[in-house]
């Protein structure tokens, strides 16, 4: 029970309270909170320390294997309260393996390595991280219930660890090599992960690997049921991994895909999208976006997914469609007044009857002084482009343009 000025509270309103000063982050209140009273302190750990973030890139501001494990030493009930752990850049610490084996309450794990250099493709060698932590990792993996697993920038990841996670719904790779190894079988397995949600960054071999299915074997994941697909398409390789998922998924609701036409030269979503759904994802698709790069006028400025969208007209119940669309660094786009109308035009006929939200954003980078041509041209295109979703009672529409410096 709780007293306020001598007013009584319900403890089911503190903790209502609580979580919601939880939700909003506010780390100071809750901390002052618990000093308040015994009560009050129990409440509030629980909220203090479920989500822990570990990393030991020098400079980072964030706690590390070695002080989380001082605190663990001199409060273990903190142990318990930890349900998502983000463990990054600590495979040295030989720390690490003993704090893992006291955490048995994680539902959402990170584990990777921080790109050194933002462009390059920095990759952690699975092969040289040291055996007491891989085994610690493994036992660590089998004692939670993880049900959301992020792996980033690491090559020769067994790919028998997914197997281990029944209960995984949520998975982000990026950055993520795979090899086959003496336990990727999954004889034994009661049952196979079935993902909800996926997100695929730099990742087109190792979801070859995971697609693959052998004779005699079962997939190591299941993605029948994928219903938030986020992917970067950057490859014909890419693409191809793209249509596999979506022939696969029975229940799509939200598509978000991250696109460069210049990787490899000239690339494009024509093909891949409309005919590669399934009859029942089309009866659930609600929302697409769109984050594209373009760098050469020539260039369709959607990478031509409008003509997918006319290829969805009338079997769809689209509501949402988001496009932001960046000009690269100094570079131009295409100004052609029919190539950017051609979202207007499409989503103007009876086919998009569901649709409720369409947003367009253009965004200029630039190390040198921006091209005041191609800003007012860009500009005029929002405001002279899109008569319809403009107009229409039925659709809320926004345009934004902006300029940013590198």
């Amino acid at each position: 029970m709780a007293y306020l000025n001598q007013v009584f509270v319900p403890i089911e309103i503190m903790e209502i309270i609580f979580e919601q000063l939880a939700l909003d982050r506010a780390t100071y209140a809750l901390n002052e909170c618990s000093r308040t009273c015994s009560t009050f302190y129990v409440l509030c750990m629980k909220h203090l320390f479920a989500t822990i973030e570990l990393d030991a890139m020098h400079g980072s501001e964030k706690p590390t294997v070695r002080s989380f494990k001082r605190l663990l030493d001199r409060n273990p009930k903190i142990a318990n309260c930890v349900q998502t752990l983000e463990y990054v850049n600590n495979f040295e610490v030989k720390e690490g393996p003993r704090l893992l084996r006291r955490l048995h309450n994680v539902r959402k794990f990170t584990f990777g390595f921080n790109d050194h250099d933002m462009f390059g493709s920095y990759q952690q060698d699975w092969r040289t991280i040291p055996s007491t932590l891989k085994s610690s990792l493994r036992s660590f993996l089998r004692s939670n219930l993880i049900c959301d697993l992020s792996l980033i920038n690491l090559m020769n990841f067994p790919i028998y660890i997914f197997t281990q996670l029944p209960h995984l719904v949520t998975l982000h790779i990026g950055n993520l090599t795979v090899v086959d190894s003496p336990m990727s079988s999954t004889v034994g397995i009661t049952k196979i992960p079935q993902l909800q949600n996926l997100l695929i960054q730099d990742c087109a071999e190792s979801m070859r690997k995971l697609l693959s299915t052998k004779q005699d074997m079962s997939p190591i994941l299941d993605f029948t049921r994928v219903e938030v697909l986020t992917m970067t398409v950057e490859s014909l390789e890419g693409l191809a991994i793209l249509e596999r998922l979506l022939q696969l998924s029975v229940c799509l609701k939200a598509l978000d895909l991250l696109g460069n036409p210049d990787h490899p030269p000239y690339q494009n979503f024509h093909g891949s999208v409309a005919r590669c759904l399934t009859p029942q994802s089309s009866q659930t698709l609600e929302t697409v976006a769109l984050c594209l790069m373009i760098n050469k006028s020539r260039y369709d400025p959607y990478m031509d997914f409008v003509l997918e969208l006319e290829q969805m007209e009338g079997g769809n119940v689209l509501r949402n469609i988001d496009i932001d669309i960046g000009v690269d660094t100094d570079c131009r786009c295409s100004t052609n007044p029919s190539a950017w109308r051609k979202l207007d035009e499409v989503l103007s006929r009876p086919g998009f009857s569901h649709l409720r939200h369409v947003s367009l954003a253009i965004t200029m980078y630039h190390l040198n002084p921006p091209r005041d041509d191609l800003k007012i041209e860009l500009e005029m295109i929002g405001a002279k482009q899109f008569p319809w979703l403009s107009s229409a009672n039925s659709v809320k529409f926004k345009f934004a343009f902006s300029v940013e410096a590198i």
